[in-house]
């Protein structure tokens, strides 16, 4: 996966250790002494509190869509 897509998940310390094993079973090269260390720094660092990344809303340019035709 991308760290983007990592860093979305906002899952807590047990919810990581159960994904870090799930993606074991499926050949991910990580240890159990790593998946041991990674998911308390996951859930430390991308807590489920944390605010979701947001992005900017931008006004959609003049002529962009079509406009609704009168039926």
């Amino acid at each position: 996966h991308t760290l983007e897509y990592v860093t979305q998940q906002r899952l807590t310390e047990p919810q990581w250790e159960k994904t870090l094993a799930k993606m074991q079973k499926w050949g991910s090269p990580i240890t159990d002494e790593e998946r041991k260390r990674l998911a308390p720094y996951l859930a430390a660092v991308w807590p489920k509190e944390l605010d979701a990344p947001g992005y900017p809303r931008v006004a959609t340019p003049p002529g962009a869509v079509p406009a609704a035709r009168a039926r």
